[in-house]
Formats: C-alpha cells, structure tokens, sequence
C-alpha cells in the first residue's frame, strides 16, 4: 500500500482546516465567505483568529411595517 508523504499530509490537514474554517465562521453568524477566502491565504492563522473571536449576536426579525404603521428607527 502506498504511504503517505509529510507534505502530502501537510496539504491535506490544509485543505480540512480550509473546510472547517467557513463552518466555525457560520455559527459564530460571521461571514463564511470571507473567512473561506481569509482561510485559503492565511490558513492556520485565521483559524485560530476566528475560535479567538466572540460569536456576533443577531437583531431579531422584524418583518416590513403594514400600509399606516410607523416603526422607531433603531
């Protein structure tokens, strides 16, 4: 069977920690995209920045006013 080589190993923890990287981004309701591609240049640095930062909380929902109602500007 073919082994693998350290660099072959090194690619592949990577590419997981590229994979991992958009996820943790999601639910801590950060930009996974950005993080994707912060994550593709800066890899293992912008994983541990990310674990480091505090999850963003997000303003409920409040759908559109109905035709006559007026809403305080928050």
């Amino acid at each position: 069977m073919h082994e693998l080589s350290l660099w072959q190993l090194i690619v592949i923890g990577l590419l997981a920690i590229c994979a991992v990287t958009p996820v943790i981004a999601y639910k801590k309701n950060r930009s996974a995209v950005l993080w994707f591609v912060l994550g593709l240049m800066f890899n293992p640095v912008t994983l541990v920045v990310l674990l480091c930062l505090p999850a963003r909380t997000r303003k409920p929902y409040l759908p559109p006013a109905a035709g006559g109602e007026r809403r305080p500007i928050e």
